[in-house]
């Protein structure tokens, strides 16, 4: 047995009073982000004018205000309300008078910058762009606490808050089409490159902590390499090495010359345009019809250390909460566990005494320790219950899966390893209807599949080793139209196929009969007979569950959903009548 976990009860830790307890090894700042194709030289060229020994960034994308906040054509929609102009072509007066600005965010006087006093018309008086830009600052809530103080550890400005708003618009669990993740939208390959671990188990781009502190790291540093606020944006958009060899070719300095000779792409100018002109309109809220706005609640956790092996849902529990709620903080354990020991796992704030006393008592229930079962092809959650003896709503609850969510098959599923049932699969013989003249393979064994929601032809032939046209052959189906839930297909199969990851019913379990045929309906005229004759019904009590009604009528929970037109087995309700009998 594991030993009890060792519960810290010494650290109470909130983002607006942050104590960094994830570290991850090194100290390198964050790599630029690939987000996309951007005109120009490829992302090969540039990596080759690096030089100077250092490691190649990507280079060839946009924020996630290009690709799309939470994959909307956001850069498309900014460029359709607003046409781009370049510097010197600003002729309109300014949007608001210079002497009412009395910050200037980074250093950055906003009137001598034609492309930012765009933006900050942009974001004012266009409306699409106010209600995004009010948006963002009402999110902003959620982080900003955090992402200010990391700011002043790190001597940087405060204002690089708003980074943050136009790369993922403080969305958590943000993530651009190009794979880049996370508040501050690192792509794989350059959090890895500055000691960030992202895997099938642990993303720490989805770490808040670790992702802003490496995220400022970054930025502070091309800052002290450029000299030039605006110049460290553009190179976190399209990478430091595209940036000095524009500025080279351009004989230019400075972030004005820069965007006068136009030695950068484009995007990468708007981009740090785009930044000082958000702080700007944030710093003047009441000059630009942003006072009214009302930022969202601090999110704000407690923390505890766990040992490795911790489901998520067992913490929820403890903590009086929903495993989505924890899931909701702790992102980055991608397999819903602790993965090693010990692991500091967030928990709502203000959960944290009744965690520690709640911790033993819920551990026992199902235990800690829990074994990884992968859901077989054709296997519903409901069946896999009944497999491993556990209720589905506890496989539910343990996964994060909500009512409506279902699991793909080959998903590893977390299982726990006590207070099982024995349950067995039914052993009672399916009864199978083929249709006439089927050609049977020579060499070949023959299996039934029955059909799940959501299964395709193609799907289904491809696991199984045949041809979606031997499939609909075999069960004189039409290729083009979907496939009914709860139908059954027979296939041959090579007899060295492992069905080891499927759900078949063997020939040797199943009562086949062909369509039209004596026996066929005979078949037919006695089930009809037995529906009319015993018809049973139950009537659904608080506590019961379908796999339960199932096991107590001698049918398979399969059955009932067929029989009942379900989709879902744990979408029965009190009160509700079902058919349970043939």
């Amino acid at each position: 047995m594991r030993a009890r976990c060792n519960i810290s009860t010494s650290t109470t830790v909130t983002a607006s009073a942050l104590i960094f307890l994830l570290a991850i090894a090194g100290s390198a700042p964050v790599a630029a982000q690939g987000r996309g194709p951007l005109p120009g030289p490829t992302s090969a060229d540039l990596h080759g004018e690096l030089g100077d020994g250092e490691e190649s960034e990507q280079v060839n994308g946009l924020g996630i205000d290009e690709v799309g906040l939470n994959r909307a054509d956001l850069g498309d929609s900014l460029r359709r309300d607003l046409p781009t102009r370049g510097s010197g072509e600003e002729a309109d007066p300014l949007p608001f008078d210079p002497a009412d600005i009395s910050s200037h965010p980074f250093g950055v006087d906003p009137a001598r910058h034609p492309r930012v006093v765009h933006w900050i018309r942009y974001f004012s008086e266009n409306a699409r762009g106010h209600r995004r830009l009010a948006g963002w600052m009402r999110a902003s809530g959620r982080y900003a606490d955090m992402i200010v103080e990391e700011c002043r550890r790190q001597n940087a400005p405060e204002e690089l808050l708003w980074l943050v708003a136009v790369e993922s618009g403080f969305n958590l669990v943000a993530e651009s089409h190009a794979g880049a993740a996370g508040l501050w939208q690192f792509m794989p390959r350059t959090a890895r490159g500055r000691g960030m671990r992202v895997d099938d188990i642990i993303d720490e781009r989805l770490d808040p902590e670790i992702a802003t502190r490496m995220g400022i790291a970054y930025i502070v540093r091309q800052q002290e390499r450029f000299g030039d606020w605006m110049l460290a944006f553009a190179a976190y958009n399209a990478g430091r090495g595209h940036v000095r060899s524009g500025m080279r070719e351009a004989n230019a300095n400075g972030f004005e010359a820069v965007d006068q000779r136009e030695a950068v792409y484009t995007n990468a100018r708007d981009y740090a345009s785009r930044i000082v002109a958000i702080a700007t309109i944030a710093n003047h809220p009441h000059l630009f019809g942003f006072d009214d706005v009302i930022r969202d609640d601090a999110i704000t956790w407690d923390t505890v250390r766990l040992p490795e092996g911790v489901r998520l849902s067992l913490v929820a529990d403890a903590a009086g909460v929903t495993t989505e709620e924890i899931i909701a903080l702790n992102p980055s354990l991608v397999r819903r566990t602790t993965e090693f020991d010990p692991t500091t796992v967030r928990i709502p704030a203000g959960t944290f005494e009744a965690f520690v006393a709640a911790y033993d008592q819920v551990a026992e229930r199902y235990g800690e320790e829990h074994e990884l079962v992968q859901l077989r092809f054709g296997e519903t959650l409901d069946q896999l219950s009944a497999r491993v003896g556990v209720p589905a709503r506890v496989l539910r609850a343990i996964n994060g899966l909500r009512g409506g969510t279902h699991a793909a098959y080959g998903d590893e599923l977390l299982v726990p390893t006590r207070g099982r049932r024995s349950l067995s699969d039914e052993a009672t013989r399916a009864d199978v209807v083929v249709p006439p003249d089927a050609f049977a393979p020579l060499g070949r064994r023959r299996v039934f599949y029955r059909v799940q929601r959501g299964d395709t032809l193609s799907e289904i032939a491809a696991n199984f080793g045949v041809t979606a046209g031997q499939l609909a052959n075999w069960n004189a189906v039409d290729a083009d139209s979907a496939l009914l839930s709860q139908t059954t297909l027979q296939l041959w199969i090579a007899p060295d196929f492992d069905l080891s990851g499927s759900v078949v019913i063997p020939e040797e379990e199943a009562n086949v009969y062909v369509f039209g045929s004596e026996a066929w309906q005979a078949w037919q005229e006695s089930s009809e007979e037995q529906q009319h004759r015993r018809r049973e019904r139950h009537t659904v009590s608080a506590g019961e569950t379908l796999l339960g009604i199932a096991r107590r009528h001698g049918v398979s929970s399969a059955d009932l959903m067929r029989w009942n037109d379900l989709e879902d087995a744990d979408r029965i309700r009190i009160g509700q009548e079902l058919i349970v009998s043939p």
